[in-house]
């Protein structure tokens, strides 16, 4: 019973989070307006608007016929793998003052895009989700994330962690990510073997995205000017 009304709990606030975070950020935009995260919002409505068509094409016979057919909203996720990876990608490149990470993350960038183009002739674009790509995305991030919040703690003469926003968007990703990524390749195998998933799975990865949600909305609200490169 506990377990059933979590889900439900879940199930209602994950997509509403979106839009609260959209809110904020635009509300905090005057923080960030001249800065690499002034493109956030835009990737904060194209998440929201993703996950909405995404739950449309999947239930919606009429909307999925429009879609060539496709009742399986693999296409737009893999879009969206894409375009958040390198935006967060250049995030990281952009306030790092580490030549070392700076050239990291390009290689990185040109790794995954690499990822991205055998993946293609490995699965299907349009109706499979790329998981070789999201895989090496993800680590390729988490590298970034985790450099951050290594060098950043061990810095005595940054910004207190609570006026950061780099802080608390890597904070979230590492935990997202990290929590997800086994999820994501868990999911492929199942798939491949036409096993059933867990309830429990499910409700892991609404919570690691209320999470991580609720942690950049938390960086929003503390966040200081000036910003400036942090690793």
């Amino acid at each position: 019973m506990a377990s059933s009304i979590l889900q439900s709990l879940l199930e209602m606030g994950y997509k509403p989070i979106y839009a609260i975070t959209l809110a904020v950020a635009i509300w905090r935009y005057p923080k960030y307006y001249d800065t690499a995260l002034r493109f956030l919002p835009i990737l904060y409505l194209y998440t929201f608007l993703n996950e909405v068509l995404g739950y449309l094409i999947k239930f919606n016979e009429n909307l999925a016929l429009t879609f060539n057919n496709l009742t399986d909203n693999s296409a737009i996720y893999n879009l969206y793998t894409i375009i958040s990876y390198l935006y967060y990608y250049y995030i990281f490149w952009s306030f790092s003052k580490n030549t070392h990470l700076k050239r990291n993350m390009l290689y990185g960038a040109f790794v995954f895009m690499t990822s991205c183009i055998v993946n293609i002739f490995l699965q299907r674009f349009v109706s499979d989700s790329q998981i070789l790509s999201y895989l090496v995305g993800g680590c390729i991030l988490l590298y970034g994330t985790i450099s951050f919040l290594r060098n950043f703690m061990s810095d005595p003469h940054q910004f207190a962690l609570k006026q950061n926003i780099i802080f608390w968007i890597s904070l979230g990703l590492t935990i997202f990510y990290m929590g997800y990524l086994p999820i994501k390749l868990l999911r492929f195998y199942n798939s491949q073997y036409g096993l059933q998933e867990s309830p429990v799975i499910r409700s892991i990865h609404l919570s690691l995205i209320l999470i991580m949600y609720i942690l950049f909305i938390i960086g929003f609200l503390k966040m200081r000017r000036p910003l400036r490169n942090t690793i």
